[in-house]
């Protein structure tokens, strides 16, 4: 599953963590979680909290995959933009998607107020930004949409953008709501959380079948298995190395990143550019995170493989080092890639696989993780607890039939 070898994020490099042991023999709980990321930990904290047993199995460590592997954005709404999604949903579609990630938003501040969790989580705002005319008339058009449907969100002029924005970007639209973090400080608060509730976690451990029949559900592992009265598979795009219905309906989608020694202030906010191709951040100590540029080699960026496209990445550090004169001389200390589950219709798949009550997913989240996860842990494990959900509707794996 995971290469481990195709090297460190960032993240992983700014919060080392010893490993938990991996599973070892045969055990039961009344649920099992197959993944470690934040949607895995979110879900089994939930549960945990609902007096359930939970043991959560991970195939490489805490944030290894794609929650790990990212540039830390909290963002409101789905990978398009509003305007998009008006076209191809319905407003009232689109308007409840982008209400359920906004209510996300909330869950997760809460999450790190109240568990105490330090992941340098702060709300800027995100700069979205246009760099050509059909996405300046998007950007309007999705202004007026939003507030007309409540969404705060504000224009910013070609001559009101930065110095290093006019050069390239005509227009910019301020999310205010919009926030951002370190990805990998905050799942591993997740896991210390959840076990503080009772909640095993064995990293390491591979999952290679789940297995359902009416009496419940067995995960079988290389080194082990675990009996449950259901399992939650939160594995995002490697969900499909296992559980076969993923395949053709959640894809898996390489993003490539990268970060660089501390440079002087310049970006205020993240920013997330040309359809969302481009996308970056300075944190408070100078590094910039750069991420994207996957339509530069669309098909060669499907699939598992987690290593860094070499022609991608010179084209991010080339962009990024003509930006502005002070980036010209950037150091790159980390490169690398992240697997993310885009979904044939840009929502998550959350809730009992179809004809599988006792198996339930939440994945396919199009590269919008952080904007889902948690709010999908909540109503994953309330479907499992009393069989309903007010959003089940929205995001039931049902409607790919």
């Amino acid at each position: 599953m995971f290469d481990p070898a195709a090297g460190p994020s960032f993240w992983h490099d700014r919060n080392p963590a010893p490993r938990r042991a991996p599973l070892d023999g045969d055990t039961g709980a009344d649920v099992v979680v197959v993944g470690a990321g934040m949607t895995g930990l979110a879900a089994a904290g939930a549960l945990a909290r609902q007096g359930l047993s939970v043991i959560v199995l991970e195939a490489a460590c805490v944030a290894g995959a794609a929650t790990g592997r990212n540039v830390g954005f909290v963002m409101e709404g789905v990978a398009e933009s509003y305007e998009r999604t008006v076209a191809l949903w319905g407003r009232a579609r689109a308007q409840r998607a982008r209400r359920f990630t906004v209510a996300n938003h909330e869950l997760l501040a809460e999450r790190i107020e109240s568990g105490g969790i330090e992941c340098g989580y702060c709300r800027r705002g995100c700069l979205h930004l246009a760099a050509s005319d059909i996405e300046e008339g998007e950007l309007r058009e999705g202004a007026g949409f939003l507030a007309d449907d409540g969404f705060a969100a504000e224009l910013v002029a070609a001559d009101a953008l930065p110095a290093w924005a006019r050069r390239k970007y005509q227009l910019g639209l301020v999310v205010p709501g919009d926030g951002e973090l370190d990805p990998v400080a905050f799942a591993q608060g997740l896991a210390r959380l959840a076990e503080a509730d009772g909640v095993g976690v064995h990293e390491d451990t591979e999952v290679t079948a789940v297995v359902d029949d009416a009496g419940g559900v067995t995960v079988q592992t290389p080194h082990g298995s675990v009996r449950a009265e259901a399992a939650v598979i939160a594995t995002n795009a490697y969900g499909d190395r296992f559980e076969a219905w993923q395949r053709g309906r959640i894809d898996a989608t390489r993003g490539q990143v990268l970060a660089t020694a501390p440079l002087p202030p310049l970006f205020d906010r993240p920013i997330y550019a040309s359809h969302g191709y481009e996308y970056w951040r300075q944190l408070p100590t100078g590094e910039v995170v750069l991420g994207g540029w996957r339509n530069l080699d669309a098909e060669g960026e499907v699939g598992h493989d987690n290593t860094p496209h070499p022609a991608i990445q010179a084209a991010m550090e080339s962009f990024l080092r003509g930006l502005d004169p002070a980036l010209a001389d950037l150091v790159v200390t980390h490169r690398w890639a992240g697997i993310m589950g885009f979904s044939r219709d840009s929502l998550p798949a959350i809730g009992p696989l179809p004809g599988r009550p006792r198996v339930s997913l939440a994945a396919g989240f199009t590269g919008h993780g952080f904007g889902f996860a948690v709010h999908a842990g909540e109503v994953v494990a309330a479907l499992l607890a009393t069989g309903t959900h007010q959003w089940a509707d929205l995001f039931a794996p049902r409607r790919f039939a």
